[in-house]
């Protein structure tokens, strides 16, 4: 419990002195960030209970998930505590300004990855929204960052409900709110849930003993040096994983980090594919195919790709005005496809599924993109 009298408090600082206060409040703050990352395992779990394989695949890969949820929370959480003790002292000119600097500089980041996409490609237009929504950010908690102060410390069951909710709000645009356009958005979004859950432990778990200070920071050095063991086993589990990226942005967020550390190894189909095709490229027969496969050497082969070009404004599908003489007249001489179906309705992506003959899900949830091998590239070297 708190201490409850003078005595207690001036007990409390004589045997921890400066980093006691400061180091519980981390703690409480990195247990509160990884309640929240496990509640919504816990949601996941329930909602969509019908594509786990078994009990054992859900039990075996959280543990294996654990060691990299807990570096996420004990940097994210003691991050987010900080955060809020500014956050108590924002009437004070030093910590409001402190606290508008971080805000503008995290949204002026997020917004520099958002704005990478054609709509914002030049420099000037994309530094001009990087810093657009960094001044507005500043400005947002300089003006509001008192009145906060002020129902933080006043009305703190007040202030985390309000929090709770905010933490739901920006849960459910994770998910719902163009989930595969802007990473950088999503990566924003579960940085900003994580930073701020430790305010429930400074609103509703004020009252978390002694102790923890010392123990928590045990359990995350020992967590931190388990990282890259228990990331090795966890790429082992595909479906755990798939399915947190699909459906838990902060875990998802997790297991990508958890990748970088040992990135999953290639699905044993890809390697089968890409036999064949360095067989095709030296015309040899594959041993996996019976089929006589196309001799390629002494030729150029020109790929065109013309995006948001529709099927039936060209004149070889049927189209009444000369719109593609070029195309019709290849039409004509070669090889007409009545039917052809896109990896995803994504420029971007769907070029790169025509490169490397992977579908998007492997190519960003398994770790295998810079290691991916075009045809282009394999062309090249073979022929």
């Amino acid at each position: 419990m708190a201490p409850s009298s003078s005595a207690e408090r001036h007990s409390l600082e004589r045997n921890f002195g400066v980093l006691g206060p400061v180091s519980e409040r981390a703690s409480r703050g990195v247990l509160a960030t990884l309640g929240v990352l496990f509640f919504e395992l816990l949601v996941v779990a329930v909602v969509a209970r019908r594509e786990i394989a078994s009990v054992w695949e859900l039990e075996r890969g959280t543990l294996w998930l654990l060691p990299s949820a807990l570096g996420v929370a004990g940097v994210t959480g003691a991050a987010g505590a900080g955060l809020f003790c500014l956050l108590a002292h924002a009437e004070r000119r030093p910590a409001r300004w402190a606290l508008a600097a971080i805000a503008g500089a995290f949204g002026g980041i997020v917004a520099w990855g958002v704005g990478g996409g054609r709509h914002l490609a030049s420099l000037p237009l994309r530094l001009g929204f990087a810093g657009g929504v960094a001044v507005v950010g500043l400005g947002l908690v300089v003006a509001c960052a008192p009145r906060l102060a002020r129902t933080f410390r006043a009305r703190p069951g007040l202030f985390g409900g309000a929090l709770a909710a905010g933490l739901v709000a920006l849960e459910l645009a994770n998910v719902l709110v163009l989930p595969r356009l802007y990473p950088a958005l999503h990566w924003g979004l579960s940085v900003l849930c994580l930073v701020l859950a430790p305010g429930l432990a400074e609103t509703w778990f004020r009252g978390v003993g002694i102790g923890v200070g010392r123990i928590v920071p045990i359990v995350l050095a020992v967590a931190v040096v388990a990282v890259p063991w228990a990331a090795a086993r966890l790429a082992g589990f595909d479906n755990y994983r798939f399915l947190l990226m699909e459906k838990a942005p902060l875990l998802g967020r997790v297991v990508e980090i958890a990748a970088r550390f040992s990135p999953p190894a290639p699905l044993a189909s890809e390697s089968g594919i890409c036999a064949e095709s360095l067989a095709a490229c030296n015309g040899a027969p594959s041993e996996s195919s019976d089929q006589q496969l196309l001799d390629l050497r002494g030729r150029d082969i020109l790929l065109v790709t013309i995006d948001a070009l529709r099927a039936d404004h060209v004149g070889a599908y049927g189209y009444t005005r000369p719109t593609t003489p070029n195309i019709d007249t290849l039409a004509r001489e070669g090889v007409v496809f009545e039917y052809a179906y896109t990896a995803t309705p994504h420029t971007s992506y769907a070029i790169t599924s025509l490169l490397t003959g992977k579908y998007m899900r492997p190519l960003l949830l398994q770790g295998a993109g810079a290691d991916s091998d075009t045809w282009a590239s394999l062309l090249r070297t073979y022929g």
